[in-house]
């Protein structure tokens, strides 16, 4: 991901901050202004902090969206079926979670268990 390609509302998690930031590394952040110079970042508490575009540029920082939260009845869904499907491959079962709304990253660690579930029956 690039500053670029940061919008209104991204959740991001800087993984390495701008030396002098007020970031702090590995926690979230939501995106509250986009401008052509800066962007303003806030904390889930706390005060916000903008940073300009070619700070957030410099090859040594480091950042990435923060994973959307599964919802538990999701959760439960997405299990129910790695239980019970055992005649779709593992890229068959992508498509389908995908399909459905559930985030590629997420499908994929869910599939990467799959035995597991397999097992438990």
């Amino acid at each position: 991901m690039t500053v670029n390609e940061l919008k209104l509302g991204d959740k991001v998690i800087f993984t390495v901050v701008p030396q002098g930031s007020y970031l702090s590394a590995n926690k979230v952040y939501t995106v509250e202004d986009v401008s052509p110079r800066e962007i303003h970042f806030r904390a889930k508490s706390g005060s916000g902090t903008s940073e300009t575009r070619a700070m957030l540029s410099c090859s040594y920082v480091s950042f990435h969206l923060a994973p959307e939260p599964v919802d538990p009845a999701r959760v439960a869904w997405i299990e129910s079926i790695l239980a019970s499907d055992t005649r779709s491959t593992d890229y068959e079962l992508g498509l389908f979670f995908i399909a459905h709304a559930v985030p590629e990253e997420t499908a994929q660690e869910y599939i990467a268990h799959r035995t597991d579930y397999l097992n438990a029956l």
